[in-house]
């Protein structure tokens, strides 16, 4: 019985990792094609042909101006795409552990839109494969245990808004694309706190979202604010205070950006942290996936 008992548990174990490939060979397949996608979009605008100059970044709110010329955009043509690594931990609510996880993420600038493939590790032989993403102004979330098993997927309007504030958030990895055509920014209502923030916006379509970017005086950025759907499980998604500060700074892919943040929920029960990574990598105009998918 013992010898049949350790068949049958090897047989399965074989049939699990066998599943599991085919499933991961799938997700793989699914993030290529619409990374090529994200990257087949058409060429944009002017602004892409003419380094960044002084009078463009004068017409812009103080703290803006302020911050891309500490971002080191003056004189640089601005990025169509961009692509980078990070590493962190992610959990899915207040009272769940802390998860390891590590990420490729894809941007374009011209047609707003990016994809995002993550690996996170609930235990120590399993794992999760969640895909993220803004194509043609939609948002779709996607996650797999084992790569097989689907244990979320969510889209629809507030998703959709709420990868649009997902992208508008993270330009900080990618500042020249502060000066798309899709997006503005506009001096905040408060004239208090002109000096140090400024109401940044993006638009796709006919829809906008809108937050905004703290700054401090040298210029780095130090926090992004908005209001985002909040969705526990348990009840219908709702409007909540959302934010991602950042903790420490440094120069990737020939710009300076923040290299580690974080991802809160200000809910009324106290703040929520889901998110704490460090970007690894940062590279600009590389219209390509990531040898390792």
């Amino acid at each position: 019985i013992a010898l049949g008992t350790a068949a049958g548990l090897a047989l399965v174990s074989l049939a699990v990792a066998i599943a599991s490939a085919v499933g991961r060979s799938r997700f793989a397949r699914q993030v290529q094609h619409e990374g090529r996608r994200l990257f087949s979009g058409g060429a944009g605008a002017d602004f892409h042909d003419a380094p960044i100059d002084d009078a463009r970044l004068d017409a812009l709110p103080a703290p803006a101006a302020r911050y891309l010329r500490w971002a080191g955009v003056l004189n640089k043509t601005p990025s169509r795409y961009g692509r980078l690594q990070q590493v962190g931990r992610f959990r899915t609510g207040p009272s769940a552990k802390w998860m390891p996880i590590a990420a490729d993420q894809y941007y374009a600038m011209d047609t707003p839109g990016f994809v995002w493939f993550a690996v996170a590790q609930p235990g120590p032989v399993m794992h999760i494969r969640v895909r993220d993403r803004l194509l043609d102004g939609h948002g779709e979330i996607d996650g797999r245990l084992l790569s097989l098993i689907r244990v979320v997927h969510v889209e629809g309007d507030e998703v959709d808004q709420g990868v649009m504030l997902r992208y508008l958030s993270e330009l900080v990895w990618l500042p020249s694309a502060f000066l798309s055509p899709c997006v503005s920014f506009a001096e905040v209502e408060d004239a208090d706190r002109r000096d140090s923030h400024a109401r940044v916006s993006l638009r796709i379509g006919e829809r906008e979202v809108s937050g905004e970017l703290e700054v401090d005086e040298e210029g780095k950025p130090l926090c992004f604010y908005t209001e985002r759907y909040y969705a526990d499980g348990k009840s219908e998604p709702r409007l909540e205070r959302w934010k991602t500060p950042c903790e420490a700074w440094g120069e990737l892919g020939g710009f300076m950006v923040p290299t580690r943040g974080k991802a809160v929920w200000e809910l009324a029960e106290g703040d929520f942290e889901y998110a704490d990574l460090e970007i690894l990598r940062v590279d600009h105009d590389v219209p390509s996936l990531f040898s390792e998918v």
